[in-house]
């Protein structure tokens, strides 16, 4: 069996505690999957886009999730900050990630 290998994109390195909620939740879809080690990128000063292209072109994954934090934003203003493209699929807490492991 291949590996099944993701991408998350997350806005700041405290963001990695979304690592294995991500894996869980590609396990409860397919079960059997053989997940490889994904990829953690916190993509700084640049762009979705940017930060986007590059680890397709980069990595190739089977899927890249890209994190934004609502931080007080309509959910629908953060969706449409992530590109609308096959394997790309949007994560946005409404609470600030380390705020909802930690309550």
């Amino acid at each position: 069996m291949i590996p099944f290998f993701y991408v998350l994109i997350a806005d700041g390195s405290s963001d990695r505690s979304l690592v294995p909620i991500v894996s869980w939740a590609i396990r409860q879809v397919q079960a059997k999957a053989s997940l490889a080690p994904p990829k953690f990128i916190v993509r700084g000063g640049q762009s979705i886009d940017e930060t986007l292209r590059d680890a397709i072109s980069s990595y190739r994954p089977d899927l890249v999730f890209v994190h934004r934090d609502a931080e007080g934003i309509p959910r629908n203003s953060r969706r449409r900050e992530i590109p609308s493209q096959h394997a790309v699929v949007p994560v946005i807490p409404v609470r600030m990630t380390e705020a909802s492991l930690t309550a």
